[in-house]
């Protein structure tokens, strides 16, 4: 951030307006009110790319991402990752059809999908639960081009991501995804 000259300040009266508006949302997760002092006092503000300003919700909650991974210890280090920099993970799948049952079930803000995986593969499923809701996928593939990535796309998945990939790269697709940028 600090590249495009917003000032610790600047995001502070982000964060402190996001929490004043989540004041009259009733399902919000955190409606306390905090200052610009509160912000800067805290972790939030030490690095610009810190988890809790790319996490939050406009309804001053966690943003809830959904992780579709089949290969056990990926699923496990994704959603520890996620958990760490303050999302909410709420569901795990670890086929096509448990993706597209439990991503409509959860109505997360997010979803995080691997594009190979058993009994419907991940485009299948991003196009399957595209056609219902409206939700910024992340897929994740071990190709950088080709035919699946034109498939992904055409399915209407937001943004892909190479295996292997850095943490780093999963939470700035993430943080992307979910501010809608």
């Amino acid at each position: 951030m600090h590249e495009f000259g917003t000032t610790l300040e600047q995001l502070a009266e982000v964060a402190v307006s996001a929490r004043y508006n989540a004041g009259f949302n009733p399902v919000a997760e955190k409606r306390d009110p905090i200052t610009v002092a509160d912000v800067l006092d805290g972790p939030v503000v030490a690095d610009p790319f810190t988890p809790l300003q790319c996490c939050l919700r406009s309804d001053g909650g966690a943003a809830a991402v959904f992780v579709a991974e089949d290969e056990a210890l990926v699923r496990l280090d994704i959603s520890a990752l996620l958990a760490d920099a303050g999302y909410e993970v709420c569901a795990e799948a670890t086929d096509g059809l448990q993706a597209v049952k439990l991503a409509l079930e959860h109505e997360p803000d997010a979803i995080l999908m691997d594009a190979n995986m058993p009994r419907l593969d991940g485009v299948d499923a991003a196009r399957r639960i595209l056609a219902v809701r409206r939700v910024p996928i992340v897929m994740l593939t071990g190709y950088e081009y080709g035919e699946l990535i034109d498939r992904a796309f055409a399915a209407g998945v937001y943004r892909y991501l190479v295996k292997p990939f850095a943490e780093r790269d999963v939470l700035e697709a993430l943080a992307a995804a979910v501010d809608g940028v």
